[in-house]
């Protein structure tokens, strides 16, 4: 792969708080730094150096997100590093909820009859290659509450995409997935394509999504003001797509269990819920997992 010559730390983003997402309606935010890779978890107070230049979160998130990137806004040659110190952590109060939306009704997603037969090990087991992810429940973007384990025993591989609204690399992918555009995202100053992790082999990926072949889990968290319901609904708004599951940690159980550090972050598991790729250092293993395991 050729991203994988890449530093990445250039091409993650590291986790923040965000609590809610830039788009409109905008929701939670959790740090934007303008950054076009990793980004890295911080205190929402914190100061961090994004470019060169010391940034002070905002207390607030923005009302609503652009309808288009800046003009003025440019994608660096390499993604810095941003770290969770730079998010802020405030969910806009004019961001719907899953009862103000069309689509807000029972999920579509499966229930799994044999999902009793998985030994959950617990939250206190150490996640990796080969264990077992703990059951997982939180509530979607229709406003219902579903079971990892639900989705388990079908046949594919599940991806869990552990990201927050102000990632900026999080939501170029997510943007990816829903249209197939590599390019100039509304919600996001990061253009994927110039992203050091990003290679055009992943072009496949959306594909397996849209027949079903992976199921995508997105998961959005937030280090300052908890992630809602309707975090969920906004994101599922600004980056539609059937078959994604849209699930908001709001205690933060999936943040602190995987230990996640740069994001976007992409974890794989097997059918029965086994870990196949468990790794705390951006996207690229987990991305690459999903090429390895349907190429011809």
């Amino acid at each position: 792969m050729i991203a994988f010559g890449l530093s990445l730390a250039l091409t993650a983003c590291s986790l923040g708080s965000d609590d809610g997402p830039p788009v409109a309606p905008s929701p939670t935010q959790d740090a934007a730094d303008g950054s076009t890779g990793d980004q890295e978890i911080a205190e929402p107070d914190a100061v961090a150096e994004v470019d060169g230049t010391t940034v002070t979160p905002a207390d607030t998130a923005p009302d609503s997100l652009p309808e288009t990137t800046p003009d003025s806004v440019t994608s660096p040659d390499a993604t810095p590093e941003v770290t969770s110190d730079s998010l802020p952590d405030s969910t806009p109060s004019d961001a719907p909820t899953p009862a103000d939306s069309s689509d807000a009704s029972e999920g579509p997603w499966p229930t799994n009859p044999n999902k009793d037969a998985i030994e959950d090990p617990g939250w206190e087991s150490v996640p990796g290659v080969g264990t077992t992810m703990p059951n997982f429940t939180a509530i979607d973007q229709y406003g219902s509450p579903v079971e990892l384990y639900d989705l388990a025993m079908d046949g594919r591989p599940i991806v869990l995409d552990v990201g927050t609204w102000f990632c900026e690399p999080c939501k170029s992918l997510a943007w990816y997935l829903a249209t197939g555009e590599t390019g100039e995202c509304p919600y996001s100053e990061t253009i994927l394509d110039d992203l050091g992790w990003w290679n055009e082999s992943y072009m496949i990926i959306k594909e397996l999504v849209d027949s079903g072949q992976i199921r995508w889990v997105s998961i959005l968290y937030s280090l300052g003001n908890p992630v809602t319901p309707q975090d969920a609904a906004a994101w599922h708004d600004a980056f539609p797509h059937d078959e994604v599951v849209v699930m908001a940690d709001s205690t933060l159980q999936i943040q602190e269990y995987l230990s996640v550090e740069a994001m976007p972050r992409i974890d794989v598991l097997s059918e029965d819920m086994t870990f196949l790729v468990y790794h705390t250092g951006g996207p690229n293993k987990g991305l690459q997992k999903l090429v390895e395991l349907f190429q011809p």
